[in-house]
C-alpha cells in the first residue's frame, strides 16, 4: 500500500502537522515534520518520547559503520530501495526493509538507518524545486559506503554547489 507523505492526500504546500512514515519493531517512530527549512524535517520518536533530527553526517556514519561490518550487502538494500522510491510511503519498501534487517544481529540499527535515508529519498523528491531529487542522498551514501569517503565530507560536499555539478558527480557515478 502506497500513501501520500503529505498526510490528507491533498498535498498541500505548507503542512505543520507531523505525519507519520512508520513504527519499527522496535518501537522507534518515524514521522515527517516542521524542520529549520521545509516540513520534510525527519523525527525519530524513541519508545522513551526522546525525539532525534538526524542530520546527514550521522546516517551516512551509520551506514558507513554498518558497510564495513557486513559488506556491500547493505549497499546493495539501499539500492534496490532507491530503485523503487518516489514521492509517497510504500508499506512494501518498509516492510522490505524490516526483513531485510531482521537477518542481522544489528537488527534495529540496520532498520533505522535504512529507514531514515529511505525518508529522506521521499523528501528529497517532495522538495519544492527540487531537480536532482534522491540522487543527492544517493551520492553521499555511496561515498560513504563504496568510496570509503568520510561521512563529515559525503554530508556536506554539495552543500553550496551548483545543480548541475552535483549532476555530473551522480552521472560520473551512473545515476
Amino acid at each position: 500500500m502506497r500513501y501520500d507523505a503529505h498526510g490528507s492526500g491533498r498535498g498541500e504546500k505548507h503542512m505543520v502537522t507531523r505525519r507519520n512514515i512508520t513504527t519499527l519493531k522496535s518501537g522507534i517512530r518515524l514521522e515527517f515534520g516542521k524542520g529549520r527549512i521545509d516540513d520534510w524535517c525527519i523525527y525519530v520518536i524513541f519508545p522513551n518520547g526522546k525525539i532525534w533530527f538526524p542530520k546527514d553526517e550521522e546516517y551516512l556514519e551509520m551506514m558507513q559503520q554498518l558497510t564495513k561490518e557486513y559488506g556491500d550487502v547493505i549497499y546493495n538494500e539501499f539500492v534496490n530501495m532507491y530503485r523503487a522510491t518516489d514521492k509517497y510511503i510504500d508499506e512494501k519498501i518498509l516492510s522490505d526493509i524490516e526483513n531485510f534487517a531482521a537477518k542481522y544481529p544489528d537488527e534495529n540499527a540496520i532498520a533505522l538507518m535504512l529507514t531514515i535515508l529511505y525518508a529522506g529519498m521521499i523528501a528529497e523528491e517532495n522538495k519544492e524545486n527540487s531537480i536532482l531529487g534522491k540522487r543527492i542522498k544517493k551520492l553521499a551514501v555511496r561515498q560513504v559506503a563504496i568510496e570509503n569517503i568520510s561521512p563529515k565530507y559525503a554530508a556536506n560536499c554539495t552543500k553550496g554547489v551548483s545543480w548541475r555539478i552535483i549532476d555530473e558527480m551522480c552521472k560520473e557515478r551512473g545515476f
